[in-house]
C-alpha cells in the first residue's frame, strides 16, 4: 500500500529558547519502514484500493515478570504479546497506568505462532503506587490489521517494616517565569511522599550534586504522609535536564535513596505584544531637508517573548509599511527584543496630531500583534537644547556600579531614563534616578544574579521632549564569566573584509581561543553550538559556519537592528564581547584572494555571469535565522550592477537553497562595458558594495 521513502529529512529551524532547541533545529530523518519524516512512506492509490479489506483481527495479552514486588526490589517487565489470524503485526504497544503512558515498546517476532510478536517493556517498581495496580498494553493496528488491548496486573507491596518514598517535581518539565527579586528564573515543587506505614527522615537532598537539603523546611516524612519544599532556580542556561536526589533513613535503621530527572526549559512565553514609544510632540528638524521635515524618534519593544515579523506601520491612511527597513534596519524584531530609529515626516505633511499604528505576526504561531500611539508635529521650533553623556557606552566586566552624567548645552529641560528594553531580559540593569531636570549623575547598577555565564545587552534610554535629540541612548554591557584566556580582535564583513554589517550576512570574527578545535558545518540549518562554542548578537544567538582557534564565520541574525550591536562568544565558559555597528545593508561581493570576482574573473560583453554577495540585509520572503531557504528570498532593498560604470542586467537575485547568509545574482555583462579590468559593484538600498575586478574581453 506505501512505497517507502528512505531518503530525506524534516529537520527545520527552530527559534531560540524553544523547548528542545539544543542545537538550533529539530526533525527527523527517514529510514527504511516507518519514520516520523513519512510515516509508512507515500500512499500507493491502485494497492490501496484494490486490497482495501476488512481489518483483520488481533488480540492482545500482557504479563508482568513479577507479578508481585516489594516497592524497593527494582524493576518489573512488563511484556505485551499481539496475535493475528493472520498478517504480521508491527509498531508500538503503549503501557499505560491509570490512563497515562508509562512508556512504549515496539514490537518483534516472538517464539510463540507465526503471526505472534511481542514488546517488552521495563520498568521501576516506584513507577507504579503502592498497592494492586492495573496495567493496560495498547496496540494500535497496523497494515490490515485492527488494534487491541490488555491488561495485567502488578502488585507493589509496601517494604517490609520500613518507608516507601516516591518523589516527585511540579510542573514537570519546569518553564521559565520573570525573574523576582532574588533573580530567581524556575519555580516549582519537590514533593516527598511516603507510601508506607513506616515513617522515615530525609537525610540529603541534591540538585546536579549538590546539597539543598536545608530548603525542606521539615525533613520527618511521617506513615503515608509527605513533605514539600518551594523551591526557586538561577543561573542555568536551558534547556538543561536538572538531576534531583535523595536519601533517607528510617528509624529502625533502613536507609532509601531515589533519584529523579527533570527537564528546565526556557522560553518564557506570555502574549505577544509590542510596545512603541515616540516622543508627545516633535519639533521642525532643524537640520533635515523637506524629506525629513520632522524627524520622530521611535523605539519599537517586543514583550511576550516571541519572534515578531513586522507586517504593517501606518499612520491614517497612509501605508509607511516601506520604510520598516531603513527605519529600523530590519522587519523582524526578536523575542523581548528592541529596535530603535527615525521616522521622516516630509514637508508635504501637515503640523498637527499624527496617529501611528505598527503591527506584525509570530514566526511560529501566525497571530497577529499590534500597537498603536500619537504624537504631534508642532510648527514651532524650540530652543536650541542639546544633550549630552558621558561616557557614550558602559562596559560592566563584572556585576557592579557605574556612573553616567548628563548634561546640556543651555536650560534645565525635564527628561526620564529607563532600561530599555524593559523585560525580564534586562531585570540585571537598573538606573536611579528615574528623572530629573537639568543635568545630572544617572547611576546604574548591574547584577549577575540568576544569570548563566553569557554577554548581556541593554540600553539606558534617555527621553527629553525639549532637546535636540530628544532620545539619547547608551549601550550598556555586563560580561558574566569573562576571562583573558579568549579575546576578540575585530569583525569583518565574510566577503568584503570590510567593516560593514547588515542583518542576516556572514561575519567573520577573528582572535584568540575563540574555539577549542576547527569544525565546518556540514549541514543546514547552521548550529547554533560547535565544539562547545556558541555566539550571540544583542542575547539572540548567531548560527555558526566555521569555528577555529583564530576565527569564527557566523551569521548576523535577522533580529539585528541598526545601530551598536554587541557580539558575545562563549568558548566552554570563557567569555567575550564586542561592539560593532548594523545598516540596514552593508553589501560585500565574495572574490579571490587577487581582488577578483569569483567564480568568473572575466567575461565578455552579453555574456551571464555569477556574483555572490553577503550583506543585503532584510530578505522577501523573510527567513529564520540559520535557515536554508526553499523559496529563493530576494532582498527586501532595490537591487543594482555595475560593470565598469555601466549598469548591468540582473537576471536573477535570490539566495539559493544551498546558501546561508550567501545571495546569488545572476548579470549580463554590459555591452558598453570598457575592456580590460573593471571594477564591479553592487547596491542593496544605495549602499554601495566595495569593488572588485571583472576583466571584460572581446
Amino acid at each position: 500500500m506505501f512505497h517507502d521513502v528512505v531518503k530525506g529529512n524534516n529537520i527545520v529551524p527552530c527559534m531560540q529558547g524553544t523547548a528542545n532547541c539544543g542545537t538550533g533545529s529539530f526533525g527527523f530523518t527517514t529510514n527504511s519502514g516507518y519514520d516520523p519524516v513519512t510515516g509508512l512512506g507515500s500512499i500507493d492509490i491502485n494497492n490501496l484500493m484494490t486490497n482495501w479489506t476488512s481489518p483483520t483481527a488481533t488480540t492482545t495479552t500482557v504479563t508482568a515478570s513479577p507479578g508481585t514486588l516489594p516497592f524497593d526490589s527494582g524493576n518489573v517487565q512488563l511484556t505485551a504479546t499481539v496475535t493475528a489470524a493472520s498478517g504480521a503485526p508491527s509498531g508500538v504497544v503503549t503501557f499505560l497506568y491509570n490512563n497515562a503512558s508509562i512508556g512504549t515498546a515496539t514490537l518483534s517476532a516472538s517464539s510463540a505462532p507465526a503471526a505472534s510478536f511481542s514488546a517488552t517493556l521495563t520498568i521501576s517498581a516506584i513507577q507504579l503506587p503502592v498497592g494492586t495496580d492495573t496495567v493496560t498494553a495498547v496496540y494500535g493496528g497496523s497494515g490490515g490489521l485492527s488494534g487491541s488491548a490488555g491488561t495485567t496486573v502488578v502488585t507493589i507491596t509496601p517494604p517490609v517494616a520500613a518507608s516507601a518514598v516516591v518523589p516527585s517535581v511540579s510542573p514537570n518539565p519546569v518553564y521559565q517565569q520573570p525573574a523576582n527579586s532574588s533573580g530567581y528564573t524556575w519555580f516549582y515543587t519537590v514533593t516527598l511522599t511516603n507510601q508506607a506505614g513506616v515513617a522515615t527522615t530525609l537525610t540529603k537532598f541534591t540538585i546536579n550534586g549538590t546539597d539543598y537539603t536545608s530548603l525542606f523546611a521539615a525533613t520527618a516524612i511521617p506513615a503515608n504522609g509527605s513533605i514539600a519544599a518551594s523551591i526557586g532556580t538561577r543561573g542555568l542556561n536551558p534547556p538543561v535536564n536538572q538531576v534531583f536526589g535523595f536519601a533517607g533513613a528510617d528509624a529502625g535503621g533502613a536507609t532509601w535513596s531515589q533519584q529523579i530527572t527533570v527537564p528546565f526549559v526556557a522560553r518564557v512565553l506570555e502574549e505577544p505584544s509590542l510596545l512603541l514609544t515616540t516622543p508627545s510632540t516633535v519639533p521642525p528638524n532643524a537640520a533635515g531637508n523637506s524629506s525629513c521635515a520632522w524627524a520622530e524618534p521611535l523605539v519599537l519593544e517586543e514583550r511576550g517573548g516571541y519572534d515578531i515579523r513586522l507586517t504593517s506601520f501606518t499612520s491614517g491612511s497612509i501605508n509607511l509599511s516601506g520604510q520598516l527597513q531603513q527605519m529600523f534596519g530590519t522587519t523582524t524584531i526578536a523575542p523581548y527584543g528592541r529596535l530603535q530609529g527615525t521616522l521622516c515626516w516630509s514637508s508635504s505633511f501637515a503640523a498637527g496630531t499624527k496617529s501611528l499604528a505598527i503591527s506584525g505576526s509570530t514566526t511560529e504561531s501566525g497571530g497577529t500583534v499590534s500597537y498603536s500611539a500619537s504624537t504631534s508635529l508642532v510648527s514651532t521650533a524650540p530652543a536650541a537644547i542639546t544633550p549630552s553623556v558621558s561616557p557614550a557606552s558602559v562596559n560592566f566586566s563584572s556585576p557592579g556600579s557605574a556612573t553616567v552624567s548628563l548634561s546640556f548645552n543651555g536650560g534645565s529641560p525635564q527628561w526620564t531614563a529607563t532600561v530599555s528594553p524593559s523585560n525580564l531580559t534586562t531585570a540585571w540593569l537598573t538606573v536611579a534616578p528615574a528623572s530629573g531636570t537639568g543635568s545630572a549623575q544617572l547611576n546604574l547598577t548591574a547584577s549577575s544574579a540568576g544569570l548563566a555565564s553569557g554577554v548581556y545587552f541593554a540600553t539606558l534610554l534617555i527621553q527629553s521632549v525639549n532637546a535636540t535629540p530628544q532620545f539619547v541612548s547608551v549601550p550598556v554591557v555586563l560580561v558574566v564569566g569573562g576571562s583573558s584566556a579568549i579575546g576578540i580582535g575585530g569583525v569583518s564583513n565574510a566577503a568584503s573584509g570590510k567593516v560593514s554589517f547588515a542583518p542576516g550576512m556572514l561575519m567573520s570574527v577573528y582572535g584568540a581561543n575563540l574555539s577549542p578545535k576547527t569544525q565546518h558545518a556540514g549541514t543546514l540549518p547552521l548550529p547554533l553550538n560547535m565544539q562547545g562554542v556558541t555566539a550571540t548578537v544583542n542575547g539572540v544567538s548567531a548560527p555558526l559556519l566555521d569555528v577555529l582557534p583564530g576565527q569564527l564565520n557566523l551569521q548576523v541574525p535577522y533580529e539585528t537592528g541598526a545601530g551598536t550591536a554587541i557580539l558575545g562568544v562563549n568558548n566552554n565558559g570563557l567569555v567575550a564581547s564586542f561592539p560593532f555597528q548594523v545598516s540596514p545593508s552593508a553589501p560585500g561581493i565574495f572574490m579571490d584572494g587577487g581582488g577578483n570576482l569569483v567564480p568568473y574573473a572575466s567575461g565578455k560583453a552579453g555574456q551571464i555571469l555569477l556574483a555572490f554577495i553577503t550583506g543585503e540585509g532584510d530578505v522577501t520572503p523573510p527567513l529564520i535565522t540559520g535557515a536554508n531557504p526553499n523559496n529563493l528570498p530576494t532582498p527586501g532593498l532595490p537591487a543594482t550592477l555595475t560593470v565598469g560604470g555601466v549598469p548591468a542586467t540582473i537576471d536573477f537575485i535570490g539566495i539559493p537553497n544551498w546558501g546561508v547568509g550567501v545571495t546569488q545574482i545572476n548579470f549580463t555583462v554590459p555591452t558598453g562595458a570598457p575592456l580590460g579590468p573593471q571594477p564591479v559593484v553592487v547596491t542593496i538600498g544605495g549602499v554601495a558594495s566595495p569593488p572588485v575586478t571583472l576583466t571584460v574581453t572581446q
